[in-house]
């Protein structure tokens, strides 16, 4: 430990909490919370922090974790799935800095790809980028890798506190030629907190090279996952290795320019039987997801080593050309080397669209991560939704014994909330008729409305087609997310509309679990524009052959049929709901009315729940008395 260090440490001990904290006041529950980490967080501790959005959990888990590190001589590792998830951290770090004159010594890592300075490199996939780097590296070709050796830790460390959001920090560091991971690194080396996203701790071969150049091992951490709710989808997708039609085509290509005839003709017959394979299961049947065996792989190919071998050589003369683009053998190599080790908690199926796909899927992350959260010192989950104990120990492999839970309830009086009676978006029933009554539905809130309604349909498709109806309808003023909708974006043509149209209202259409719905921040003098959300059907996960292997790996781990359906189906359309109604919450003082369009609410005991979570005293509706309904519960919340 460094002098520079130990003084840190004593200094930041010797502080009370009301000396740390750098605002005026505690809100409201922050300091139970704080109290409530800071007491529980032991060796093998695991504890689930739900707290509404807008409750401000960031700043109470930064102090209760870092006083924590402090006396047991750890680091905290504060992970979050997003860029703009890290800022919250990034922020209250430098305001508490500032406030207490102590510097706290912390690095921030982005995904690693993000911050590399050869920004043609940020095309490529991840795997073939940690490949690109490492070579660039050991062969002393990278000049901002090299110029970091010469720089002290304390000038890197100074730029950290000076930079106000991470994406400049990056832009500072490469102009001064630096590599900002590697900077970041040297940084990390005498931090007491790291900010990092998920792959740090959860791809192996990052968190591999992480822990060894900041040498550091997982008992050592007390590790916090921001936004939790979303980590087992974020790790089953990671976990998970896919190729299409089109990246087994390119790959010929690849074997043809990079190896030899004899060479090549054996790569490519292995090829054409993975062709074949795809195009004859979804010819076999109409279903848009077929679930296979993975012993059909390993009969159809046979002995892979050679394979592997003639790929690699391939790779290894692909790299020497330095080209910025995506190796398509070895990414079909990853594939079928994951199905021939057949993994538990693994499902091997085919997409029929849009391109038929070769998909291994990660069912259970549970088997990959069990052992990295039974490994580190303490684990925090945190999040304003956090999913059913039982899910998180399905899923994660949590240890019943060493979880807690402290679970807040701060939206009684926020917010009220209206049940419709007479609509569903159950597929069944899913006509274009009630489709048209439900854009009734919205374009009578918007009537209602003065700034932003949030409307948020269970599918693109569904999206599409309120956004049509709503046109037919005469609204002009909306905003469709589609599936290469980017936040910033929207939230300029937003600011835009209220600019141009003073106070009147817009339509935000979105998609439940997408990117606005998820993630998007509209606020004005730190209060939301959102004052209304519409959730226009129950966004469960659609009936399909994977979700059926899903629903029978969670019933293993649960054996209880009941409960697993509730997990595979139930629970993600929850957190969907409330991640939705959270957007509209972003400050203690933020009020919204809750709107929800689907008559399952009331038949369901799980979301009926939840209406009563957001609304003890939610009102019932039918389109022929929801307008007088919903005036009269906007105006009671103050926002007419």
């Amino acid at each position: 430990m460094s002098v520079f260090e130990h003084e840190f440490k004593e200094r930041f001990l010797k502080c009370s909490l009301e000396e740390l904290i750098p605002y005026a006041q505690w809100r409201r529950g922050q300091r139970e919370v704080l109290e409530y980490v800071q007491s529980s967080l032991k060796e093998n501790s695991i504890i689930v922090l739900e707290a509404p959005t807008g409750f401000g959990k960031t700043l109470p888990v930064i102090l209760a974790t870092l006083k924590r590190a402090l006396e047991e001589g750890k680091k905290v590792l504060y992970l979050v799935r997003t860029k703009n998830e890290a800022l919250a951290p990034f922020r209250e770090l430098r305001r508490i800095s500032r406030h207490t004159g102590l510097n706290i010594p912390f690095a921030i890592f982005r995904n690693k790809k993000e911050m590399c300075a050869v920004k043609e490199f940020h095309e490529l996939e991840y795997e073939d980028f940690l490949q690109r780097c490492r070579i660039l590296r050991e062969k002393g070709y990278c000049r901002y890798f090299k110029n970091v050796e010469d720089v002290e830790p304390e000038e890197l460390s100074k730029i950290v506190q000076s930079t106000r959001d991470m994406q400049k920090l990056a832009d500072a560091l490469i102009l001064r030629g630096l590599c900002p991971y590697e900077s970041m690194r040297k940084v990390g080396e005498r931090s007491w907190l790291i900010i990092g996203a998920y792959p740090y701790l959860f791809h192996e071969q990052t968190r591999e090279s992480f822990m060894r150049s900041l040498n550091l091992k997982l008992d050592e951490l007390i590790v916090v996952v921001d936004e939790a709710h979303g980590l087992p989808d974020y790790l089953s997708s990671l976990y998970s290795h896919s190729f299409t039609l089109s990246d087994l085509r390119k790959a010929r290509k690849e074997a043809r320019t990079y190896l030899g005839l004899e060479e090549t003709r054996e790569v490519l017959e292995v090829l054409r039987r993975l062709e074949a394979w795809m195009k004859s299961v979804v010819q076999s049947t109409a279903q848009d997801i077929v679930i296979r065996r993975e012993s059909e792989i390993v009969s159809l190919l046979g002995s892979i080593e050679k394979f592997s071998d003639l790929v690699r050589k391939a790779y290894l003369r692909f790299i020497a050309e330095n080209r910025p683009q995506t190796f398509h053998l070895m990414k079909i190599l990853k594939g079928i080397e994951a199905v021939s080790s057949m993994y538990e908690g693994y499902v091997l199926c085919v997409f029929r669209d849009p391109l038929p796909t070769f998909c291994y899927r990660c069912t259970l992350p549970s088997v990959k991560v069990e052992r990295i959260f039974s490994n580190v010192w303490a684990t925090v989950l945190m999040s304003g939704t956090m999913p059913l104990r039982e899910y998180l120990q399905a899923t994660l492999g949590l240890k019943e014994k060493n979880m807690l839970e402290f679970r807040v309830r701060g939206t009684v009086g926020r917010l009220r909330a209206i049940v419709a009676r007479d609509v569903t978006t159950r597929y069944e029933e899913r006509s274009p008729s009630m489709l048209e009554k439900y854009a009734k539905y919205v374009c009578q809130a918007f009537n209602v409305a003065r700034r932003v309604v949030m409307v948020v349909a269970p599918s693109y498709d569904v999206a599409r087609q309120l956004f049509a109806n709503l046109v037919g309808l005469g609204v002009r003023s909306i905003i469709l997310e589609r599936e290469d909708t980017r936040i910033e974006s929207v939230t300029r043509k937003v600011y835009t509309h209220i600019e141009r149209r003073g106070k009147g209202p817009v339509i935000l259409l979105a998609v439940a679990g997408g990117k606005l719905a998820e993630g998007i921040e509209l606020r004005f003098d730190g209060r939301s524009f959102i004052d209304i959300v519409i959730i226009a059907g129950i966004p469960y996960p659609e009936p399909s052959a994977y979700t059926e292997a899903l629903l029978r790996e969670i019933m293993k781990a649960l054996k209880d049929p009941g409960k697993a359906w509730r997990q595979v189906f139930e629970t993600p359309a929850l957190v969907k709901i409330l991640q939705a109604v959270g957007r509209a919450l972003r400050s203690e003082e933020d009020k919204a009315l809750v709107i929800l369009l689907d008559r399952r609410v009331l038949e369901r005991e799980t979301f009926r729940e939840v209406a009563t979570d957001l609304d003890p005293n939610f009102v019932e509706c039918t389109l022929a008395d929801f307008m007088e309904k919903a005036s009269k519960l906007y105006s009671e919340l103050g926002l007419s």
